[in-house]
């Protein structure tokens, strides 16, 4: 059960996107031509209100800065939210931009499951919600971000949350090439969760991270680069590497 969010408990301001998650489950994906039956269901979504919920869920007071669009998905995320203890007074409508969505489909045969996101208002994510977050900072512990909505805008929100002395929280995600985390982005970074797919492509590994040394000796390097502390997550095992700088 979620915890309630009191007015000591440390405000965190998540920067990032919000899906309407469309799910349909099936037996077996149907072949070309052809269709087949499934069950459906909807629920919010998007690495940005995920990353919000969880926090409000451990008891923080947790603000999402992010961008729907003024159709009725986007009506329904503004009213469900807050029913997750999260605070969307930051959430701008836009007129111009349809709601982000995320289509998953996923069949018990296969054992797996095919995503397609559609950004829509997410990948107009800029000045307004980058205004939210410098009026907030002042009264903020931490600043949360991740890779689903325009890069600028990602890069410009943690070097606002470090000028003003805040913890950078980064989950590098999706990092499909270097370019998705760049330079710019990560130096301001104090805190970086990801995977191993995406920690490879950070460090520029020319093969997978195959095995639990791989993924530590990633971990160590993507610390050494000035990250206080990497959180890289495998199929078997989480890896922590960290240095004295968040004692």
């Amino acid at each position: 059960a979620s915890r309630t969010p009191d007015c000591t408990a440390p405000l965190v301001l998540v920067l990032g996107s919000i899906n309407m998650d469309l799910h349909a489950e099936t037996d077996g994906f149907p072949g070309v031509g052809s269709n087949t039956k499934g069950r459906f269901f909807n629920s919010p979504g998007g690495k940005g209100a995920n990353e919000a919920v969880g926090l409000a869920q451990l008891g923080c007071r947790s603000v999402l800065i992010g961008r729907l669009g003024t159709d009725p998905m986007g009506d329904l995320l503004l009213a469900q939210l807050p029913a997750w203890r999260v605070d969307v007074s930051a959430v701008v409508r836009d007129p111009d931009n349809s709601t982000g969505v995320a289509v998953i489909v996923e069949s018990a045969r296969e054992k797996h499951k095919l995503t397609i996101s559609c950004q829509g208002a997410n990948s107009a994510v800029g000045a307004p919600e980058l205004e939210s977050l410098r009026l907030r900072l002042p009264n903020a512990s931490a600043v949360v971000l991740q890779l689903e909505v325009c890069r600028q805008s990602v890069v410009a929100a943690a070097q606002l949350a470090a000028q003003a002395g805040k913890l950078v929280v980064l989950k590098a995600s999706p990092c499909a090439a270097a370019a998705d985390a760049p330079a710019a982005l990560l130096r301001h970074v104090d805190v970086l969760f990801a995977n191993d797919l995406e920690a490879g492509v950070l460090i520029g590994a020319q093969a997978p991270l195959r095995v639990l040394a791989d993924g530590a000796r990633a971990a160590e390097e993507l610390r050494a680069s000035g990250i206080g502390a990497v959180v890289l997550t495998t199929p078997v095992a989480h890896i922590v590497a960290c240095s004295g700088a968040l004692d």
